[in-house]
């Protein structure tokens, strides 16, 4: 079943008619209210429409904030007629408005046309931040959305974790087998992966044998469950060239935020290389499959 696009509805109660635009558009469109531009943090991953409502120098601001937390979503205004005036061409390019008296074709046809441009915002982003071998994120934009959820995590003194999964021998298994092999066992990964994370988390190819996990909201220690039981998984899936059947051994490396200095300032990059310090320890380690990079740090002072 194809969900239903979503209307996000910024203070609601200040959208002009805002009771007619549901009524018009419910059967077509799920509407989720927020009472602030911020909430949109947790749904800048998503497509849509943002709809809000107010005088044009008030909303110019809150446009400029949503371009920034989440890019895709097509803005949509209503405003009085007395407001018409105000609307300059800056601001036009950047939003659709929707004008008192409400014609519900109007609404429909402004709505529609926002939500098709989130869609194409949309396609054109995904296929520009993904990797073409496994259609997964590709490092650039792990990274960046990593930075995003470290400087959340600040303001809001919550965790974030970054985990990272490595293929050993991988270098064995392309001269071994060929090019075929690693691509269909690198697809099987993705696929698996993708599927044992939460909604939030953002799985990422981060290089020829790596697989990045961005948790936000997740401990280090929180973070293990949720590894092994991807480790586990993938490791009891038989690999097969011809007759020949392989097993992957996989080694993981953890590294969270905050970390264990409360006076260090981590950003994304310093994250990514704790998690893959960690990782090259645990592929050292006999007995460690899983290597914390906060069991490591007091070693590396």
């Amino acid at each position: 079943m194809v969900a239903m696009p979503t209307i996000f509805a910024i203070f609601p109660g200040s959208i002009p008619d805002f009771p007619q635009i549901e009524a018009t558009l419910e059967k077509d469109y799920q509407f989720v209210l927020l009472d602030k531009v911020e909430a949109l943090s947790k749904h800048k991953d998503e497509k849509g429409v943002v709809l809000l409502g107010g005088e044009p120098i008030r909303v110019a601001p809150m446009v400029g904030m949503l371009q920034s937390i989440a890019p895709r979503l097509g803005p949509v205004v209503v405003l009085d007629s007395k407001y018409q005036d105000q609307i300059t061409s800056e601001i036009t390019s950047l939003v659709d408005f929707l004008v008192l008296p409400l014609n519900p074709l109007e609404v429909r046809s402004r709505i529609n046309r926002a939500c098709h441009i989130s869609e194409l915002r949309h396609l054109v982003e995904t296929t520009a931040m993904r990797d073409e071998v496994t259609e997964l994120y590709h490092q650039q934009y792990f990274v960046k959305r990593l930075g995003e959820e470290i400087s959340m995590a600040k303001r809001h003194l919550s965790p974030v974790t970054c985990a990272i999964i490595s293929i050993s021998y991988y270098d064995v298994y392309l001269d071994s087998y060929g090019y075929d092999f690693i691509v269909n066992m690198l697809h099987q990964l993705a696929n698996i992966s993708t599927d044992h994370v939460r909604q939030e988390d953002i799985v990422a190819r981060l290089g020829n044998s790596e697989i990045g996990f961005l948790m936000p909201l997740s401990t280090e220690k929180g973070a293990v469950s949720m590894t092994k039981r991807l480790m586990d998984k993938i490791e009891a899936i038989p690999f097969y060239m011809g007759d020949q059947v392989e097993h992957l051994y996989l080694n993981a490396g953890i590294a969270g935020f905050p970390t264990s200095d409360p006076d260090e300032d981590v950003d994304a990059d310093t994250l990514v290389r704790y998690a893959r310090h960690a990782l090259h320890t645990s592929r050292c380690s006999e007995n460690n499959k899983i290597q914390l990079f906060s069991d490591l740090k007091p070693q590396l002072k």
